[in-house]
């Protein structure tokens, strides 16, 4: 008999929470040394304690998930996903809620920006992570549409304007590659954003055109910059200090 896996798992068959024992020995994989996020996860082939039903469960855990205990100290937690999965609906949501994002609270966000936020931050928590990439790219359209931005030059990633075949003018383009420079060229937001932001539009690509689904940390770090760029476009202007 293999380990017995601690946490508590979906069975199908039982239709609810019950204890697995791994029937052979797990597979674990860990991030190394070099790299930026520390990561751990484990495979287990395990059978159900109560019906001998077997399914396969991912365990994965990396050095930002954890919450605080009683004592204000940090506990190291796991994310657990078994297969078959229990059927989603609102009410089972099987997350720690320190994994889960909240949404900001923006205070001068358009009411359809808004919201298409929210439903980001929504199926993000559901582990919908292609229709979080969807989303994310539509975000970037709505927000361009939202300030008036239709058009940019292209740039390459050093900053220089490309050129057309005269080698005399800049490229100019309507695309949301265009539209993001254009951000960047009407001082929405800066350089760097803009390149990043280029990156957060190649998932959503991605995920349009050839259904790949990105990370979860692609995911977080998309919402995460995606926030940035909403507090600047629209809600900087709370943090000005008036003179008296």
């Amino acid at each position: 008999m293999g380990e017995t896996i601690i946490a508590k798992v979906y069975c199908s068959y039982c239709n609810g929470v019950r204890n697995h024992t791994s029937v052979i020995e797990p597979y674990k994989r860990k991030s190394g040394i070099d790299e930026d996020t520390q990561w751990a996860e484990s495979y287990y082939i395990a059978q159900c304690m109560g019906c001998d039903t077997v399914a396969f469960i991912k365990e994965y855990g990396d050095e930002d998930m954890w919450e605080e205990n009683h004592l204000g100290e940090r506990e190291y937690c796991t994310e657990v996903t078994v297969y078959p999965e229990k059927p989603k609906t609102e009410d089972s949501i099987l997350t720690f809620p320190t994994l889960q994002l909240n949404a900001k609270d923006f205070e001068k966000l358009p009411e359809d920006i808004l919201e298409l936020y929210n439903q980001i931050i929504y199926v993000y928590n559901l582990k919908y992570y292609l229709l979080c990439a969807f989303g994310l790219r539509t975000l970037i359209e709505a927000i361009c549409k939202q300030v008036g931005v239709t058009d940019g030059t292209l740039f390459d990633d050093n900053k220089v304007p490309r050129l057309q075949k005269d080698r005399m003018t800049e490229c100019r383009s309507q695309s949301l590659e265009g539209r993001i420079y254009g951000l960047y060229q009407k001082d929405y937001i800066l350089w760097k954003h803009a390149l990043i932001l280029q990156k957060v539009r190649d998932v959503g690509n991605s995920a349009a055109h050839e259904i790949k689904t990105p990370t979860k940390k692609t995911v977080k770090d998309s919402i995460g910059i995606i926030e940035k760029v909403l507090e600047d476009i629209y809600d900087l202007d709370k943090y000005q200090i008036t003179s008296t």
